[in-house]
């Protein structure tokens, strides 16, 4: 998925004047790294189809599957840590902005 989402940024940055290059120079390469980092982290295809798999012949599904490590991480960090650090880690592990890092959202 993250590939062909780094596809379409490429074709995005190589299609704008060189104007826009220059100006969006920054984001587009912080944008570029973050792609890569995702890749090496992607889930296999093949072990969401076996959880797919799980909930289709599961007897009584779950309302929830964690499908790789990055979600079990995640979903511990979510329930120790509180909304405003969890907004910061996630935008410091992606590299955003202070201005994005600094906006919260209610916890359901």
């Amino acid at each position: 998925m993250h590939d062909k989402g780094l596809a379409a940024d490429k074709i995005v940055y190589d299609n704008q004047p060189e104007e826009g290059k220059r100006y969006y120079a920054k984001a587009s390469r912080l944008r570029f790294e973050t792609h890569n980092k995702m890749l090496k982290h992607d889930v296999p295809p093949e072990h969401v189809a076996q959880t797919i798999s799980k909930i289709f012949f599961a007897w009584e599904p779950k309302v929830c599957y964690l499908v790789g490590t990055d979600t079990r991480i995640i979903l511990a960090l979510n329930k120790l840590l509180p909304q405003s650090w969890m907004g910061r880690l996630i935008a410091s592990l992606v590299r955003l902005s202070y201005a994005l890092q600094s906006v919260s959202c209610p916890r359901n």
